[in-house]
């Protein structure tokens, strides 16, 4: 894919090429209600985490309410936009790696349509770049002495292997879980399955879904 300036849509950066996220934004905000709901049963804002954040649709509200939002956005031109959708904000890190349940490289294509279809799977879509990955798991030192609250998982059908590479990293707290797992389809249904199985064997359960988001918790360890 070729290299594209980045242009601004509705107060946000957008890599010039999406022509999808200009019709999507609500009042300049993308899935404001979504969040609204999947932030209901969270109880502390100490530390989020955005995996795949994107140009920051949801990296750019959260820090309005946590105390320090983390983002994982493998795609360059998605963080040349991010950096300057959240400039005037100064509480969230970017970590330029996709989330995965291994440690490598791997091809993400992209439609070459819409900046959020960004995908491990290749179906249809006509470009590709090799991007790094690594497993939540990875990050746990990092986290040890702070909770993390809230996170916040949107990775076109990769969310399965995102967890499956952090369950000990999930295992050290009790954040909410938003992930996106819609069930239009037998593939999607089974892929929903497999997601509340796995994560029912760190004891967490499914709470409430809405459309295609799920909701999470896993209830604390007594003391």
């Amino acid at each position: 894919m070729k290299k594209l300036k980045v242009v601004t849509h509705s107060e946000w950066y957008l890599p010039d090429y999406d022509e999808h996220f200009s019709e999507k934004l609500d009042n300049g905000m993308y899935q404001p209600k979504q969040r609204r709901f999947a932030l209901g049963s969270v109880r502390r804002y100490n530390i989020a985490l955005d995996i795949g954040s994107n140009v920051g649709f949801w990296s750019r509200p959260l820090c309005d309410q946590f105390k320090t939002v983390v983002a994982f956005e493998p795609d360059e031109q998605n963080n040349q936009c991010f950096r300057k959708n959240l400039r005037n904000l100064d509480n969230w890190q970017l970590e330029e790696i996709a989330l995965s349940d291994k440690n490598g490289y791997a091809d993400l294509y992209s439609d070459g349509e819409n900046c959020g279809d960004l995908s491990f799977e290749h179906n249809d879509k006509k470009y590709k770049h090799k991007v790094e990955t690594k497993k939540l798991d990875d990050y746990i030192d990092r986290f040890a002495t702070n909770t993390v609250d809230f996170i916040k998982i949107d990775t076109q059908d990769h969310e399965y292997k995102i967890l499956k590479g952090g369950l000990e990293f999930l295992k050290n707290h009790e954040a909410v879980l938003c992930i996106e797992m819609p069930r239009r389809s037998e593939k999607e249904l089974e892929n929903a399955k497999k997601i509340k199985e796995l994560l029912g064997t760190i004891g967490y359960h499914l709470e409430v879904f809405q459309k295609k988001e799920s909701i999470f918790v896993r209830k604390a360890k007594k003391k």
